[in-house]
């Protein structure tokens, strides 16, 4: 099982410069997992690059689209909560919910 970014996500649903190495990896292992929490991350990222000018209207709205259609298996965070508080001394930058999914706990 594949533990997916948002920051790849979000190169994969726009169409982004990483979009194809990311994609490669993803088919790779297509068996993904996220915590639900994802689809608000790369949400806002959308958000924020369509504000910046990075993003037009139709480049937007059809990131969403995709984030909408993405078929990988979503994890309630609520429940990764603990596992990640417990990887904290572990973990060497400011721990992520996808963490406790992929660490086999």
């Amino acid at each position: 099982m594949l533990v997916v970014d948002a920051s790849c996500l979000f190169e994969t649903v726009t169409g982004g410069r990483r979009a194809d190495a990311v994609e490669e990896r993803l088919a790779a292992d297509p068996d993904h997992a996220v915590p639900h929490i994802i689809d608000v991350e790369v949400f806002g990222v959308i958000r924020r690059e369509y504000l910046r000018g990075s993003l037009d209207r139709t480049q937007a709205q059809q990131a969403v689209a995709n984030l909408a259609d993405w078929s990988a298996e979503r994890f309630a965070h609520q429940l990764l909560l603990r596992r990640a508080w417990e990887l904290r001394d572990t973990v060497r930058r400011l721990p992520r919910c996808s963490e406790p999914v992929g660490d086999g706990a």
